[in-house]
């Protein structure tokens, strides 16, 4: 680099004189230090020699015809840069005891070009890769054969054959003395990618063999003297299950050791339980009452759960488990107790902070139509940072339509890398007996959403947050922000944290009092642990969104009601073909849940016409939204008619002669004449303009002559019908008992006009 200075202040004083010697895109910045290694040797930035090229600024090196040693390539990056090796024609890579390709964490490794590239190790007992080290690696084009070589690569990210072949032998290591009569078997896993590998349809050859020592009157085994059985893979992740074609993945292997040399991993989930206090492990949570396990779908079911601690461990592949809660379900850390400045460790395999219910090197989805209950406790994943390795296990816990209550709160309620938030109910009661971990007259509260460096995105949902019953109003109170992310650089590179993302939500913050020391609800920590410095608090990652409602309450009497004309409502369906059934159609309204923040009702669900769903706000929400649907006519369904014409009917207080029938799907509205009373002596009585009999929908539309002629202790008519055609001495005779007829108000001078001669009718 030294040298490569003064060539660029040489340049500069050409310039200057009016001499252009190159572009200046020639020279890289020195963001970009590389450097490279042919054989061991350092080589210059612009390397070539013996059928080799480097071109550090093009971050290239050319293969053609090469023979010779190793390559190694090195960045000071503080992020991640991509190094190509461009195989043209026949090249040949001696390991010699080492890696046949090397590169640094921070180098995503591209091999392109239409040539062949044979990489031939120096013997199988030394722990070395054709490619060793890349963060991600990927294959387009060229044909590589290896040989005597252990791995064919070790990496911490992704490896992609996007195309091209590869055909791999691999010697198998057999100790060289016997233990009860039996040899050893111990080999490596052939592909090593911690995040994936993908195959894509191309041909991969794997071919084992026995060293030169192996004669066949040998007895192999996989266990050691302890009696631990080792199994190796030829395709190993901890992300994502491989991606392999089975038909273009071609395997050899002797018989003895086929049975301790397998493809790919089975994808297990292992889970352990606290029960009375201790600490116990179970492969199947079927046997654990409350719980059940569907394996292949990696769904566990909540559904009347009442223990304590449940642990769910992924040690094959980073799965997303999950948790299906239905109805009422809890988790009581209440004897588990966690004290303010005295977590609890377990020396066990999920790390140092425990949680209620603890996803280790797996992500977790909270989902149902149930609600989760923890007490004194809390959800989250192992804390663990130290290597590339953690930012392939990191766990994001998202809550997507269950309902998840916490009680007795002292520390953070989710204790997480990321958290995501989509929809449903997560409230957090502080409202334990605190005086215990008081201090010099405070108390230290925690966090309820602290992550690290995978962020927080709540976009659906409603959050509560109750400081109201707080035991000792004597006791000051120091009150974490309600969500915090504390993200680490040393782990993820350079600005590659998430921000804080909140919209389309609500938080509810109830109970904030003068006795509580509360700064601001969010805020964001990034801390260096070089030099162990860090800053707070930066603005630019928080965002709120327009319609995130962030409501403060000094009670949740007071919290300030939701409309939930907010947010978006939809039904599932709105085309509906008549089938004499009432139509129900799912609705959703963005991130809330039904039952517990709105309620449904239909109405005009079952003829056919325009059905309405109606949606009420409930708890912190209100408003109504009004949700139309269509029904239909249905032509394959034959048309049925109600009573026919001339048929006799009747409601509760009135008789009626069918005018027109009346068709079952609403696609015809009969019509009706009223005849007289069902109820004889009814003393007040009101015709509507619509009326349903049986299911079927009439309209009325006349009152027949002397209907009510007879009827001599009716005193009150009401008409409602707009349009009604009366017959002649309806009511009764000049000089019989006083009526009074309530007709509409555009209609009275008609109805005074018609009864005129009639002085104990009184048209109203």
């Amino acid at each position: 680099m030294f040298k490569k200075g003064l060539m660029i202040i040489f340049l500069g004083l050409l310039m200057l004189c009016g001499i252009n010697a190159i572009p200046e895109t020639v020279y890289a910045s020195d963001d970009y230090d590389i450097t490279v290694f042919i054989g061991g040797k350092e080589v210059s930035d612009y390397y070539e020699e013996d059928n080799i090229s480097v071109n550090v600024d093009n971050r290239e090196i050319i293969l053609n015809g090469y023979e010779g040693w190793d390559i190694d390539i090195y960045t000071n990056l503080d992020k991640t840069c991509t190094f190509t090796i461009r195989v043209n024609g026949k090249n040949e890579i001696y390991g010699a005891g080492g890696n046949a390709i090397s590169c640094d964490n921070d180098i995503d490794l591209k091999i392109v070009g239409n040539g062949v590239l044979n990489c031939t190790g120096k013997s199988t007992s030394y722990d070395v890769s054709v490619i060793y080290g890349a963060r991600n690696v990927e294959i387009d084009g060229p044909t590589i054969n290896s040989d005597l070589f252990m791995r064919f690569c070790e990496i911490i990210g992704k490896f992609v054959l996007k195309n091209g072949t590869l055909n791999i032998k691999s010697e198998i290591n057999i100790s060289d003395y016997e233990n009860n009569g039996k040899r050893h078997v111990f080999t490596k896993n052939l592909f090593v990618a911690l995040d994936s590998i993908e195959l894509n349809d191309n041909k991969v050859n794997i071919s084992y063999y026995y060293p030169e020592k192996y004669t066949e009157d040998m007895i192999l085994t996989n266990e050691t003297s302890t009696g631990y059985k080792e199994y190796y893979y030829m395709f190993y992740t901890c992300h994502h299950e491989p991606e392999i074609n089975s038909k273009n993945v071609t395997v050899n292997i002797p018989d003895k050791v086929k049975d301790f040399i397998l493809l790919k991993k089975e994808n297990k989930v292992q889970f352990s339980f606290v029960k009375e206090g201790k600490l116990y492990q179970t492969y199947n949570p079927n046997e654990i009452k409350g719980l059940s396990w569907d394996d292949k779908n990696k769904t566990l079911t909540m559904n009347g759960y009442n223990g304590s601690w449940i642990g769910i461990g992924c040690y094959s592949y980073h799965n997303n488990i999950i948790i299906n809660v239905k109805g009422k379900n809890v988790i009581n850390e209440t004897e588990i107790d966690y004290f303010a400045n005295d977590r609890i460790y377990l020396a066990f395999a999920f790390g140092e902070y425990q949680n209620s219910l603890h996803f280790d090197q797996c992500d977790g989805t909270i989902k149902g139509d149930g609600e989760l209950k923890i007490i004194s406790g809390s959800i989250g994943n192992r804390e663990t940072r130290d290597s590339y390795y953690y930012s392939t296990i990191q766990s994001i816990v998202t809550i997507d339509g269950a309902s998840v209550v916490f009680e007795k709160m002292l520390n953070n309620s989710f204790h997480v890398d990321g958290f995501v938030m989509k929809s449903g109910n997560v409230t957090v009661n502080y409202n334990r007996d605190y005086s215990k971990y008081e201090h010099d007259n405070s108390v230290w509260l925690g966090s309820v959403i602290y992550a690290k460096e995978k962020g927080v995105k709540i976009n659906g949902g409603t959050l509560v947050v109750s400081y109201e019953k707080l035991a000792d109003t004597n006791i000051t109170y120091h009150i974490n922000s309600i969500i915090l992310e504390n993200a680490n650089e040393d782990f993820i590179g350079k600005n590659q944290y998430e921000p804080i993302d909140i919209d389309n939500c609500s938080i509810i913050i109830i109970g904030i009092d003068k006795n509580m020391n509360f700064d601001k609800p969010f805020s964001y920590n990034i801390d260096y642990s070089d030099d162990e410095i860090g800053y707070e608090g930066d603005d630019l990652k928080v965002n709120i969104g327009s319609n995130a409602h962030i409501v403060y309450a000094k009670t949740s009497k007071d919290v300030s009601r939701i409309d939930i004309n907010s947010f978006k409502a939809t039904l599932d369906c709105t085309e509906y073909l008549y089938d004499s059934k009432a139509k129900t159609p799912k609705v959703n309204v963005a991130g809330l849940v039904e039952g517990i923040n709105y309620t449904v009702t239909y109405s005009n669900n079952i003829k056919v016409g325009t059905g309405v769903a109606i949606v009420k706000g409930i708890g912190f929400y209100d408003g109504t939204i009004n949700l139309s649907f269509n029904i239909k006519a249905n032509s394959s369904i034959a048309k049925k008619y109600g009573p026919k014409k001339g048929s006799i009917i009747s409601d509760k207080v009135l008789k009626y002669k069918v005018v027109r029938a009346a068709s079952e799907d609403g696609t015809v509205i009969g019509k009706l004449s009223v005849i007289g009373l069902k109820k004889k002596n009814a003393k007040k009585i009101t015709i509507k303009p619509t009326v349903k009999i049986g299911g079927f929908d009439y309209k009325v539309v006349s009152i027949k002559n002397k209907a009510f002629y007879k009827s001599k202790k009716l005193k009150k008519v009401v008409i409602k019908a707009k349009k009604l055609k009366l017959g002649k001495k309806v009511f009764a005779e000049k000089g019989g008992k006083k009526i009074k007829i309530f007709v509409p108000k555009k209609l009275k001078k008609k109805y005074k006009k018609l009864f005129k001669k009639y002085k104990n009718i009184v048209v109203k």
